[in-house]
This record gives structure tokens, C-alpha cells and sequence, in this order.
């Protein structure tokens, strides 16, 4: 006998609602993280300052994964790119582009 098949739904409106929430507000976060990377001015720490909004809604991207499938993932694909575009920017803002 065959098992049945469990179908996840997912909802494209769901998924674009937690993309666009993650960018506004990770946003925001990363300008907060971008001025304690320069209060802080370190080269080792400043790329984890940065990405530290982006690794928040990566781990509310975890707790809510089983309550709303698509805001989840929509909030992960968020959590990327402003973990990478913080990243980035706090290397740059911690002295990591000191070009000489």
C-alpha cells in the first residue's frame, strides 16, 4: 500500500509579505549595526555586528517555520541578503577597506 502524501502549502503572497517586512526592518537594523561598528572601529568584529540583524530573523525565520510556511521563508530569503549586505558593510565600516 502507498503512503499518503503530505502537501505543504505555500502562499507567494505569505513569502513576498515576509520578504519586504525582513528588508524594511533589517533595513533599519543594519544602520543601528553600521553605528555600533563604528563605535566599536574593529576589523575582526565588525562583519559580525553587521550580520548580526540578518542572523535575528534567520532564527525567527526557525521559530516560525511550522506556524506560516511561506512568511517563513520569505523572512529567511530576507535574512540573507541583509546577513550579507551587513556583513559586508560592517567589514567596510570597521576599517576592513583601509586602503594604503
Amino acid at each position: 500500500m502507498v503512503d499518503e502524501v503530505t502537501v505543504l502549502r505555500f502562499s507567494w503572497a505569505a513569502w513576498i509579505g515576509g520578504l519586504a517586512m525582513t528588508l524594511v526592518v533589517g533595513g533599519m537594523l543594519n544602520i543601528g549595526a553600521g553605528f555600533m561598528v563604528l563605535a566599536v572601529q574593529s576589523k575582526v568584529f565588525g562583519p559580525l555586528i553587521g550580520a548580526l540583524p540578518g542572523l535575528l530573523f534567520g532564527l525567527l525565520a526557525f521559530v516560525l517555520r511550522n506556524r506560516n510556511r511561506g512568511f517563513a521563508i520569505g523572512i529567511l530569503t530576507g535574512a540573507c541578503i541583509i546577513g550579507l549586505l551587513g556583513g559586508i558593510c560592517g567589514g567596510a565600516l570597521g576599517g576592513g577597506l583601509d586602503f594604503k
